[in-house]
């Protein structure tokens, strides 16, 4: 099968349920890899967000729980490095049509697994976080992509490559694509990409602060404010409270009849009697 390929065909352990270097643990039970499974899954390079990062693709993916889950020889195989749940994933780079990225990491992989060397590639699973608990734990997760990373938080993950049948390009200078290549220090096992359900809650939350604050405040000018003192001193509510009732309303000394006191009104809105200079300034001082 792997004959099909024409990229280089790597696998690993994307993910386990250990604690990492931040003090967080990913619940393998609680990931959603379908994406994976379904080989929609990214390959991309040391957590880059450009195009140019999108290095590879996934091919497989399946949760290992215990020994017995393992299908194959390689699965056993990284069963045997860690003992203990984890995601394991194959995929495939993009170095048989010349992308720089993908070739440069065909090539470090290569020249990793040729020489036997003390440093490895890492891999580390990207998605978002569903939900949380107490003590760091990723309890359940959406993965979507795998990066190729030398620094993961998660020590226990692995990538090495399963084809080897293309020829090193003589071209390559391992050397340079060692130094070229970026460091993330201390970068986390769970890279959360998708962060839009997290901004849509905080978004709803300054939504319903507005309202309560302008709920309150239309409760409050209903209410009325009855000792807010004048409304030149600018405080307790004063500029926005109603005149209490008897500043409102007056009685009309020829007719007799209660009435609203409206701004400049000189005289008896009912009988049109003028009023005394002492009720018009009383009222205009008062109300």
């Amino acid at each position: 099968m792997d004959d099909l390929y024409k990229g280089l065909v790597i696998d690993g352990i994307a993910a386990t349920d250990a604690i990492d270097s931040q003090g967080e643990r990913l619940s393998i039970e609680g990931a959603d890899i379908s994406a994976l499974e379904a080989g929609l899954g990214r390959i991309n390079d040391n957590h880059g967000k450009q195009f140019s990062h999108s290095i590879g693709r996934v091919i497989s993916a399946k949760k290992i729980f215990k020994e017995e889950d393992c299908e194959d020889d390689r699965q056993k195989m990284y069963w045997d490095k860690v003992k203990c749940p984890y995601i394991y994933t194959k995929a495939e780079l993009y170095d048989d049509v010349d992308h720089p990225n993908a070739k440069a990491a065909a090539a470090i992989m290569k020249h990793l697994h040729k020489a036997n060397a003390p440093i490895s590639v890492k891999m580390s699973v990207e998605g978002a976080v569903l939900a949380r608990k107490d003590g760091g734990q990723l309890d359940r997760t959406k993965v979507h992509s795998v990066a190729l990373t030398f620094t993961p938080a998660n020590k226990q993950t692995l990538a090495m490559p399963i084809t080897m049948e293309k020829s090193d390009d003589a071209n390559i200078d391992w050397e340079v694509l060692s130094k070229s290549v970026p460091i993330i220090a201390n970068a986390p096992t769970f890279i959360e990409t998708d962060a839009f359900t997290q901004k849509l809650v905080e978004a709803t939350k300054k939504v319903v602060t507005v309202v309560r604050k302008v709920s309150e405040l239309k409760k409050a000018l209903s209410a009325g404010y009855g000792a807010a003192g004048a409304a030149s001193g600018l405080v307790g509510g004063g500029v926005l409270a109603m005149p209490s009732v008897d500043k409102m309303y007056t009685g009309c000394v020829e007719c007799g009849k209660k009435q609203i006191v409206r701004r400049n009104q000189t005289c008896c809105s009912h009988c049109k009697a003028a009023w005394t200079m002492d009720k018009v300034a009383k009222h205009m001082i008062d109300s």
